[in-house]
Formats: structure tokens, sequence, C-alpha cells
């Protein structure tokens, strides 16, 4: 079993890598095999609707979007997560996202594969955040999973100056738990109980 960590942050080494390489770390305890994968040295294009990708199944553009969906398609579970930038996931992934629909031309989703969103903020825009990392998730039928509480769409933390969330001891729990969530229902999944 493989899990794979998106962190959308255009920032490297900050609470969104923190608290994704956390969940990482509990699902390699849990047995799962992980990586990594940061957006802050990735470059993904937005989307500019042109329609090549309905009729040739690929992209236009030649960057990482098409690295970061082989790696989403060959996971068994896939937690994003993202910095609130203005009330809303940040850029990288709102382009990913937008990129979406060349998967959707090449016939391919997440079915059968465990999804997980998590929004680092430090007072407002948790809600949105995960609202748009669960509908990509949803719309490509992921199986979406949580550690519950409210909202319920996933992880909420709370962190402003870098470094913050690795002195957040209830969302290092959450993270923990989120990991090992994964896993169980990845298992689950896999073994068609």
């Amino acid at each position: 079993m493989h899990i794979l960590g998106i962190s959308a942050s255009p920032r490297s080494g900050g609470n969104t890598d923190f608290i994704i390489k956390e969940v990482l770390k509990s699902a390699k305890e849990s047995g799962a095999s992980t990586e990594f994968l940061p957006m802050a040295n990735k470059t993904v294009h937005p989307c500019k609707a042109c329609e090549y990708c309905a009729e040739h199944k690929e992209c236009t553009y030649d960057d990482d979007a098409e690295l970061i969906f082989d790696k989403m398609m060959d996971a068994d579970g896939i937690v994003i997560g993202s910095p609130v930038y203005f009330g809303n996931i940040a850029a990288p992934l709102k382009a990913l996202i937008d990129r979406e629909r060349v998967l959707w031309h090449q016939e391919k989703t997440f079915d059968g594969k465990v999804g997980a969103a998590v929004a680092v903020a430090w007072k407002w825009g948790h809600f949105p955040t995960l609202a748009s990392i669960s509908g990509f998730l949803l719309t490509n039928k992921a199986v979406l999973t949580s550690i519950g509480g409210i909202p319920g769409l996933g992880l909420m933390v709370y962190a402003d100056e870098m470094g913050e969330a690795a002195e957040n001891v209830e969302s290092i729990e959450e993270a923990y738990a989120l990991g090992k969530r994964i896993v169980a229902l990845a298992s689950k999944i896999g073994d068609g109980t």
C-alpha cells in the first residue's frame, strides 16, 4: 500500500509541509509506503480551456502536472494539504485542480483510492479550503476520510507563523490519527471489505 502526501504550499518547509509529513509518518508506522510531494518546487500552469486535451488526451503544457497526476494514480491513498490563501486553496493547487480535465478525457479516476484534505490557516478559510480539496477528490471518485468532528471534511490546522504547527500538539495528534485512518480505510478497500 502506498500513500501520497501533497503539500500545495508555495513555500518550502512551512506548516503545511510539516503537517503532511506528520500524516505520512503515521501512515508509514501503520505499514504503508509513503511519498511526500511538495508543490513548492513544481511548475503547474493554469488551464487555458483550449480543449487540446479533449482531442489529444493530453495537455498542451509540458510541466509537472502530469507527473503529479501519475503519482496520484499510482497511490492507494492521497492526502492533500493547502495553506489558506485569502479564504481558499493556494494557487498551485488551484492550477492543478483546473488541469484535472485531462484525467477526465483519459478516462482516469481515483476510484478505489482513499482521499483526505488538510487546511492550514491562522483564523479563517479552513472550511472553503477543505471543501475545494474534498470536491476535487470526490469529483474523481475517491473515497473521502477524515478524523470526524466539525466540519468533517478534513483536518483543520491553526497556525500563523512558520514553524507554529510543530508546536501545536493537538494538530500533530490529529495528523497522526488521520494517517492511521487513511491506511485502515485503504486496507479495507484493498481487501474488498
